[in-house]
């Protein structure tokens, strides 16, 4: 499985990318958020969440680990969490620690 790099994601930042919530069902979504947090020490890691937005007409699909395509990187596999739809559309966030 490949994961993809901080400097990856970051340069996805605003860029489409597909979420298979089922086999051979991948949905668009948009990259509209990456944030970092405050490192952790003694650990020396930075935490990371990436929120995806997607149309509204998509369907909402519970919590779980999903396949991630893009253009640019390939795949990879992340658990994402559905959030609050809102008029913009259907979101969910992924968390690195």
């Amino acid at each position: 499985m490949q994961i993809f790099t901080k400097k990856q994601w970051k340069s996805l930042l605003h860029k489409s990318v597909s979420i298979e919530f089922e086999p051979g069902k991948a949905l668009e979504f948009e990259i509209v958020e990456l944030v970092e947090a405050d490192a952790i020490e003694p650990l020396k890691i930075t935490p990371l969440s990436i929120l995806f937005r997607g149309n509204r007409a998509h369907p909402i699909y519970t919590q779980g680990t999903y396949q991630i395509s893009t253009r640019e990187h390939g795949k990879q596999t992340l658990f994402l969490i559905p959030r609050q739809p809102d008029e913009h559309g259907i979101y969910y966030e992924a968390i690195f620690n």
